[in-house]
C-alpha cells in the first residue's frame, strides 16, 4: 500500500498492483466461462448448421464442451493450486440459478405457449404436468426408500422425506433438445404442444413439491404432514400463479403508458401531401417527420426496456414473499403475451418490427441462459471429482435411473388412458345431444382432436429428459443428513445419461413412431404474429398434410407413414371458454388500448380504407349471439377473404385458424369441421 514516508519512486515499487485475490480468482473463472460459452456457440452452430452432423442434439455439444474444458482447467490448475478452479466454480450461487438463470428460460417458454394449443390440450396438459409429476415423484421416492433399507444401494440411513424431495427434483423434466429436433423436423403442432405444455408446467410443478418436501427433510413427521405438504403445495401454486398474472397485468399497463398517443399517430398517418412547392413546408413536414420517428423509437425502447425488467420481476417478487418464482415467471409470460402484447408501438397497424424484436430478444436470452446453465453442469463433474469418489453409489444410481423410468411410464400411459376415456365419453354426449351434426365421421374427427395416439404417448415417455431445473434443485438439496453431495452426484449422472441417450436418439425414434414431420402451412404470411414456434403462425391451417395423394386430396389413413397432422386445434373445456369470456369482456378491454366493447357479428371486409385500430386489436372472440352460439372468430379471416395480404393481428386466445375463422356452433356444429363465416 502507499506508505506515509518515502518518496513516490518507493511508493510505486512498493505498491501492490491489482486487486484482491479474491475478485481476481472470480474474474478469472469468469473470463473463462465467457470463452468456453463462446466456443459453445460457435461449435455447436458449425456442427449442426454447417457441417450437418445431426447426431449430437445442440445442448449436449454444450455439456461436452463444459466438461472437456472443466477437466483440462482442473488438469492445469490441479498440480499446483486445485482451489483455484474448483473453488469459485463450485461456490457459483444457487441464487444465480433460480433467480438469474432460470426465468429467461422459462419466460421465453410461457411466451411461446400458443394459447389456442395450451387451452385446447389443457386438460392432458394438466393430468400429465400435476398428477404425473406427482405420481412419479411418489414412485420414485418410494423405490429409493425401500432400496436403501433393505440396503441394496446407498447409505441407509436415508429418510423418506429425502429420498421424496429427490423424487420432486428428478420428475422435473427438461427436453430442450428433443423440442429443438421437434422445431427443426416441424413435427405434428399436437405432439409438439403436449410436449411443450407439460415440460413447461410440469418444472413449475417439480420445484414447488421440492419445496414443499424438502421442509420435512430432518423433521419428525406425522401422517398429519401429508395434507399439510398437500395444502402448501396448492397454496404456493395458486398463489404463485396469481402474482405472475399480476405481473402481467403491471406490464401490460406500463407498456400500455409508454405508447406514442393514438392522435399523434393517425396525424402523422394522414398528413395530406400537398402539391405545394412551398420550401418551408417541406421542412417543417420533413422535421416533424424525423421528431415522430424518434419518437416512436423512444417508445419503442422503453417498452423493452420494461418488458426485458419483467422477465426477472415475477421471480424475484414471489421468492420475496415466499412464492415459487418459476410458476409466477411461467404465468406472468403467458398473460404478457396476450395482454401486453397488443400495447406493442407500431408505426401502423402492419408494423410488426416491435412484435418480431422482442421475439427474437427473449429467445435470445433463453438461448444464452440455456447454454450457460449445460456448460456450467459439464464443468461442475470435473471440479466435483472429489465427491464423486466418496459419494458416488453405482446401486443408487442404476436404481434411481430404473425408478424413473418406471416413473415416466406409470405416469404418461395411465393418464394417457383416463385423458383417451374422457375424451370418448364428451363426444358420445355432444353426439347424443346432437351438439356434433352430421356423420359420425364428424364424431370421430372431434374424437381424434380431443385423444392422444399410442405413439404419442411413446414419444411422451421418450421424451423425459432430465435438465437444467433437476440440476438446479440439486444444488440446494437441504443437506441436513449430508447427503447433499450423493443426490448430486446421482442427479448429475441422470442427467447425462438421459441427455445423450435420448438427447442423440430422437429422430430415429419419431422416425419408428411415424409421427407426422415437415407439417407445411398454408400460408407463410400467416397473420398470427411470426413466433418461433413451429410454424410461421402458430395455429395451423386445414391443410397440413404432408405427402399428398396425385389427386392432390390429404391422405386419409391417419396413422400410416404418410400422415395428416392434427391440424385441428382440440376444443377448449366449457370452463376455459367461460374464463375467456370473462376476460374478453372485461380484463382484456381494460388493458389493451382502444378495445371496443362489442362489435357486429360480421367484420365488413375494408374496401378501400385500411382496418381501425378497433377492428385489429379486437379480443371478443366470443361474442353470445341470440341463439346462444358460442363463437370462436378470429378476426384474421374476416380480412383473409378479401385481401389477404393485409396482415392483420388478433391478440386473442381465439386465434384459431388463419385461414378460415372456425365457426363452433354448440347446437349444431362440429368443430372438427372448420367453416368459413365470410
Amino acid at each position: 500500500g502507499m506508505g506515509e514516508s518515502g518518496g513516490p519512486i518507493e511508493d510505486l515499487l512498493t505498491h501492490h498492483w491489482g486487486y484482491d485475490t479474491q475478485s481476481g480468482r472470480d474474474s478469472t473463472f469468469l473470463t473463462a466461462f465467457a470463452l468456453l460459452l463462446m466456443i459453445s456457440f460457435l461449435l455447436s452452430w458449425f456442427l449442426t448448421q454447417r457441417w450437418k452432423i445431426k447426431i449430437l442434439p445442440e445442448a449436449c455439444v454444450v455439456l461436452t464442451v463444459g466438461l472437456v474444458g472443466g477437466f483440462l482447467c482442473k488438469g492445469m490448475y490441479g498440480v499446483t493450486n486445485e482451489e483455484f478452479f474448483t473453488r469459485p466454480l463450485l461456490d457459483f450461487d444457487n441464487a444465480l440459478f433460480f433467480l438469474g438463470l432460470l426465468p429467461p428460460i422459462i419466460f421465453n417458454s410461457g411466451y411461446d405457449l400458443h394459447p389456442n394449443w395450451l387451452f385446447g390440450l389443457f386438460g392432458p396438459i394438466l393430468w400429465y404436468a400435476l398428477a404425473g409429476t406427482l405420481i412419479s415423484a411418489v414412485i420414485v421416492g418410494s423405490w429409493l426408500a425401500i432400496v436403501t433399507k433393505l440396503g441394496w444401494g446407498g447409505p441407509e440411513d436415508i429418510s423418506f422425506a429425502e429420498t421424496l424431495t429427490f423424487g420432486a427434483l428428478i420428475s422435473a423434466t427438461d427436453p430442450v433438445s428433443v423440442l429443438a429436433v421437434f422445431l427443426e423436423l416441424k413435427v405434428d403442432p399436437k405432439m409438439f404442444y403436449l410436449v411443450f405444455g407439460e415440460s413447461v408446467l410440469n418444472d413449475a410443478v417439480g420445484i414447488v413439491l421440492f419445496k414443499t418436501f424438502s421442509k420435512y427433510v430432518g423433521e419428525d413427521t406425522k401422517w398429519t404432514s401429508i395434507f399439510i405438504a398437500l395444502a402448501d403445495f396448492i397454496v404456493i401454486f395458486l398463489g404463485s400463479m396469481l402474482l405472475g398474472f399480476a405481473c402481467a397485468i403491471l406490464a401490460s399497463l406500463s407498456i400500455r403508458a409508454l405508447r406514442v398517443p393514438d392522435e399523434i399517430l393517425l396525424e402523422n398517418i394522414q398528413s395530406p401531401s400537398d402539391n405545394n412547392n412551398d420550401q418551408m413546408q417541406q421542412n417543417n413536414n420533413k422535421n416533424e417527420e424525423e421528431e415522430f420517428k424518434e419518437q416512436i423509437e423512444a417508445s419503442r425502447r422503453s417498452q423493452l426496456a420494461i418488458l426485458l425488467t419483467l422477465v426477472w420481476l415475477p421471480a424475484f417478487f414471489a421468492e420475496l414473499v415466499q412464492m415459487s418464482g418459476i410458476v409466477a415467471t411461467l404465468f406472468s409470460a403467458i398473460g404478457i403475451r396476450h395482454w401486453g402484447m397488443p400495447n406493442f408501438q407500431e408505426k401502423n397497424e402492419y408494423d410488426k418490427t416491435q412484435r418480431d424484436q422482442v421475439e427474437s430478444l427473449l429467445s435470445t436470452l433463453a438461448h444464452l441462459a440455456d447454454t450457460a446453465v449445460f456448460l456450467y453442469l459439464g464443468l461442475s463433474v470435473p471440479a466435483a471429482v472429489n465427491d464423486w469418489r466418496k459419494h458416488y453409489s453405482h446401486a443408487f444410481v442404476t436404481w434411481a435411473l430404473f425408478a424413473c423410468i418406471i416413473g415416466r411410464a406409470v405416469h404418461v400411459y395411465a393418464l394417457s388412458r383416463i385423458v383417451n376415456h374422457q375424451a370418448l365419453l364428451k363426444v358420445k354426449k355432444r353426439f347424443r345431444e346432437g351438439s356434433i351434426r352430421g356423420s359420425r365421421d364428424a364424431a370421430r374427427k372431434a374424437l381424434d382432436a380431443a385423444t392422444i395416439p399410442p405413439p404419442m404417448q411413446h414419444m411422451l415417455f421418450f421424451s423425459g429428459l432430465r435438465g437444467a431445473v433437476a440440476f438446479s434443485c440439486a444444488h440446494i438439496f437441504p443437506n441436513k443428513a449430508g447427503h447433499r453431495p450423493l443426490f448430486e452426484v446421482t442427479t448429475t449422472t441422470i442427467i447425462i445419461i438421459s441427455m445423450y441417450i435420448l438427447g442423440a436418439t430422437t429422430v430415429p425414434v419419431l422416425r419408428y413412431l411415424k409421427i407426422p414431420t415437415h407439417c407445411i402451412v398454408e400460408r407463410p404470411d400467416s397473420p398470427v404474429m411470426r413466433s418461433s414456434s413451429p410454424w410461421s403462425g402458430p395455429s395451423t391451417p386445414s391443410s397440413a398434410s404432408i405427402n399428398d395423394n396425385s389427386n392432390g386430396s390429404p391422405v386419409s389413413n391417419p396413422m400410416s407413414s404418410t400422415t395428416t397432422a392434427h391440424d385441428v386445434v382440440p376444443r377448449p373445456s366449457e370452463q376455459l371458454r367461460t374464463l375467456a369470456m370473462i376476460d374478453s369482456s372485461y380484463i382484456y378491454p381494460a388493458l389493451v388500448r382502444g378495445t371496443p366493447r362489442s362489435r357486429p357479428k360480421h367484420a365488413t371486409s375494408p374496401s378501400s380504407s385500411s382496418p381501425s385500430n378497433d377492428q385489429l386489436h379486437d379480443p371478443t372472440r366470443f361474442s353470445s349471439t341470440p341463439a346462444q352460439s358460442v363463437e370462436m372468430v378470429s378476426m384474421d379471416g374476416a380480412f383473409s377473404s378479401s385481401s389477404s395480404n393485409i396482415p392483420t393481428h388478433s391478440p386473442a386466445l381465439g386465434e384459431l385458424s388463419n385461414v378460415t375463422p372456425i365457426d363452433y356452433d354448440d347446437d349444431d356444429d362440429d368443430p372438427a369441421t372448420p367453416r368459413a363465416l365470410a
